[in-house]
């Protein structure tokens, strides 16, 4: 990969940081992190994933048959959503199964910052159904 400062994860970030502000840089860091460059992959889906305006995208990157949104199916992106999320009522339709939780666990270390999570009427924000907010809240491995 060019030059070898390139290589090292904190010129990525940097970089990738600067990206992100951009028009399109969303999509960008998409394509980067869908590289077979296994740092750039990396770095990329640290930055894409670092701050979050809502728990939905991490919902989102689960099995689209686990979750239903008012009557239908969840859309699924695996590396970044590209269309934000609504804030309908997201309630199971199975259990959550240990591969489930690597795939949501594969995303949620590396966010940094979540919004609209945690704070006065974050649970009507999210409007997360009794049952899937004690599954995300309660599970331990």
């Amino acid at each position: 990969m060019g030059h070898r400062c390139l290589n090292v994860v904190e010129v990525q970030q940097t970089i990738f940081v600067e990206v992100l502000d951009k028009p399109r840089g969303k999509g960008t860091l998409a394509k980067l992190a869908r590289t077979c460059h296994r740092t750039l992959s990396n770095t990329a889906l640290n930055v894409l994933w670092a701050r979050l305006p809502s728990i939905t995208y991490l919902i989102r990157c689960l099995p689209p048959e686990l979750w239903e949104i008012e009557g239908h199916n969840m859309a699924c992106s695996r590396v970044f959503p590209s269309s934000t999320p609504t804030d309908h009522a997201k309630t199971f339709r199975r259990l959550m199964l240990h591969s489930d939780w690597k795939i949501f666990f594969s995303y949620s270390s590396r966010v940094r910052s979540l919004s609209g999570f945690g704070g006065m009427g974050s649970c009507a924000s999210l409007d997360l159904s009794g049952t899937t907010h004690r599954c995300l809240t309660v599970h331990r491995f």
